[in-house]
């Protein structure tokens, strides 16, 4: 088959969670199919980025500009036009031989209509990934809000299958569409890359958190969290922060603590991986809302392949793969003393760590591992 990804710019960097998943789910798809990724627009500057060989899929620059233009006038006529350049290299892709299926990543419902639109102007399905429930997001302007009900009502009623994240999603899917297509992908990754991969060496041992600054909420509960344990002599606090932290109450819990919480920023991706890899344990609380039960953190496969356990809450996917003290670590709320608790827990329950690292590597080998998603996702395409 011929398929098609679109809809995110800046592959084949690995600087973000969706575009780690979609690469993840392309080079599933690589083995037997010819994959085809389409930038619409350049995202980083050339010094941003060291782009990384690739050899089971072709990425397409739409704009055939590879690299943000430093002049303010020139990106955004780029960025305006580009719509234009991304459905003639469709057209011409499709030209050249039939595309088969079409990959739709987008936050956007207008990005996903012109996808639609071309898919029945050039005759090819699509595929829609569904990986937030959009409509259940807070502090959204009212245009986003517009944007995120008639991406959440209407693309998946227009779309021919649909992979969402969730069960949670699966599940609302299935009421607005009953005869819907899906596949169930949770967050999927190499583990064979980053067996590659040494682990960084500390002279302290350390837990990780990894997020972007819009979950400030949860970036403050974490260092609350941490702050309670009554032995943090000998270990630390690794925070990557994806973003600028503007909350002062976080910048000075950061500022007090200097010795035991470090801030990190703009690592490259090996170096992520390593971070992980040499860590005690990552953190990974999830919040008892409709949108941490329906998403699915990326990071989630990526902890499992460092061959690292993860710290949790009892939420959403979680109680789908993980069980507490078998394969993680589970809080049973979304509460500061009862995951300050289970931190503490590792601390002194290190002789348990192993078996649980060697369980929660094992679950992600079984349902983390792009090697056990290759032929599911290239069966649910060729079904009808």
């Amino acid at each position: 088959m011929r398929i098609l990804f679109c809809g995110l710019s800046g592959i084949p960097n690995k600087a973000s969670a969706s575009i780690n998943r979609y690469l993840a789910i392309g080079q599933a798809l690589g083995e037997s199919n010819e994959i085809i990724f389409i930038n619409r627009f350049p995202l980083f500057k050339n010094a941003d980025i060291q782009f990384s060989e690739n050899n089971s899929f072709q990425i397409i620059d739409a704009t055939n500009v590879k690299f943000r233009p430093s002049s303010f006038l020139k990106r955004n006529i780029l960025k305006l036009t580009s719509f234009i350049f991304e459905i003639e290299s469709i057209r011409k892709i499709n030209k050249e031989k039939q595309i088969d299926w079409l990959n739709i990543y987008t936050q956007f419902f207008g990005i996903f209509l012109i996808y639609y639109v071309c898919s029945k102007i050039f005759r090819f399905k699509t595929v829609l990934h569904y990986v937030e429930l959009r409509s259940t997001l807070k502090n959204r302007s009212f245009l986003f809000q517009i944007n995120d009900l008639l991406f959440d009502r209407f693309a998946i009623l227009l779309c021919d299958k649909i992979i969402p994240i969730s069960t949670t999603l699966n599940n609302y899917v299935h009421i607005l569409k009953p005869k819907a297509h899906t596949l169930i992908i949770p967050p999927i990754c190499d583990f064979r890359y980053f067996a590659s991969i040494s682990p960084e060496i500390s002279d302290k041992k350390y837990f990780v958190f990894c997020s972007s600054i819009y979950y400030e909420e949860v970036i403050l509960f974490v260092i609350q969290s941490f702050l309670k344990l009554k032995y943090t002599k000998d270990v630390a606090l690794h925070l990557v922060i994806n973003g600028k932290i503007e909350n002062q109450i976080i910048n000075k819990l950061i500022d007090e603590n200097v010795e035991k919480i470090y801030l990190f920023s703009n690592l490259k991706y090996e170096n992520l991986i390593a971070k992980y890899k040499g860590s005690l344990a990552e953190l990974v609380p999830l919040r008892n809302t409709i949108q941490d039960c329906a998403r699915f953190p990326q990071k989630i496969c990526e902890f499992l392949a460092s061959n690292r356990p993860i710290i949790t809450t009892s939420y959403g996917e979680i109680n789908n793969y993980f069980t507490d003290q078998i394969n993680a670590i589970i809080a049973k709320d979304y509460e500061i003393d009862c995951y300050s608790k289970k931190i503490e827990w590792v601390l002194t329950h290190q002789d348990e760590l192993e078996r649980i690292t060697i369980n929660s590597y094992i679950t992600g080998c079984r349902h983390f591992d792009i090697q056990s998603y290759s032929s599911k996702i290239n069966s649910f395409l060729l079904n009808k």
